[in-house]
């Protein structure tokens, strides 16, 4: 099915998911028992929609077919996965670790994008 995507098609699905993930879950503060994978899904259709020129490359027939609607369940599966398993560089954490210290806080972060999440809260509160 993937070759079926056409040569950008495959990435670009994957882009547009790993990006939706990220601000979803900004929007919901990392918080994991706010993550609903139906409302996810609606939320990435709604970014690929209006937002990007993805659907629009996407044919019409592909997109109701039932067995790229399972290939695409898969990718937001493994491309979900994939950003919760990516470690924060030891840069990233340190300076974490150096503006709670300064502000005296404790926020924990499991992944990269959450701890970049977290870097942002904390430097806006240093500002």
């Amino acid at each position: 099915m993937a070759l079926s995507l056409g040569p950008g098609l495959l990435p670009a699905c994957r882009k547009s998911i790993r990006r939706a993930f990220i601000r979803y879950m900004d929007e919901r503060r990392w918080k994991m028992e706010a993550f609903d994978p139906e409302e996810f899904h609606h939320y990435w259709r709604s970014y690929v929609i209006f937002e990007t020129e993805l659907f629009d490359e996407l044919p019409k027939s592909l997109r109701a077919d039932a067995q790229f609607s399972s290939m695409l369940a898969q990718l937001i599966n493994e491309t979900v996965s994939g950003v919760m398993e990516e470690p924060p560089s030891e840069d990233l954490i340190a300076e974490i670790e150096w503006m709670q210290e300064k502000l005296d806080t404790q926020y924990q972060y499991a992944c990269r994008s959450e701890a970049t999440y977290v870097h942002s809260l904390l430097t806006g509160r240093l500002k």
